[in-house]
């Protein structure tokens, strides 16, 4: 499950010398700006295959970082296969809830807030919504941080705990 930003960037670097820049370091500088966001299967056998060009090293695109072999949990985003095909159950089933609940008219204005960015800050329906936070009764819906072990452990027991 992963998140690519489709816009491709531009990257300076710098040549040692007078003249143009390493070929590899260009292409290093423009692989870490293209590394994706999201989550991947922790299977070694899985991730090291993503990149057809990588030939079994990790893809320097994907969110695993190892040192010796092994994952690095801290600067990785693995789960392993029970995980992933536990989040695909809990998304459809959250996706069907939602559906069904918009279907008998429930439409009710509910943005978040987090971190001082609201689901608003770029949402091309404001016109139609009416949301308006001057409006007495209008409020966010505060989010906080949630440790990664809760989303886990809420997702196997089919609904979030933190809503």
């Amino acid at each position: 499950i992963l998140y690519y930003n489709i816009q491709d960037p531009f990257v300076k670097v710098q040549p040692e010398h007078a003249g143009a820049p390493d070929p590899r370091e260009v292409q290093n500088a423009w692989l870490s700006e293209v590394k994706m966001n999201g989550i991947v299967n922790r299977d070694r056998h899985i991730y090291s295959r993503m990149d057809r060009l990588v030939g079994g090293d990790v893809p320097p695109v994907i969110p695993v970082t190892e040192k010796g072999g092994q994952i690095v949990e801290r600067y990785s985003s693995v789960a392993a296969t029970r995980q992933l095909e536990e989040l695909c159950t809990f998304v459809r089933g959250r996706m069907t809830e939602f559906g069904n609940r918009i279907m008998e008219g429930h439409m009710a204005v509910n943005p978040y807030m987090r971190d001082g960015r609201t689901g608003c800050d770029y949402c091309k329906f404001a016109a139609v919504c009416g949301f308006d936070k001057k409006t007495p009764g209008y409020t966010y819906r505060r989010l906080g941080d949630v440790e990664e072990q809760e989303i886990w452990d809420s997702v196997e027991k089919g609904g979030p705990a933190w809503q």
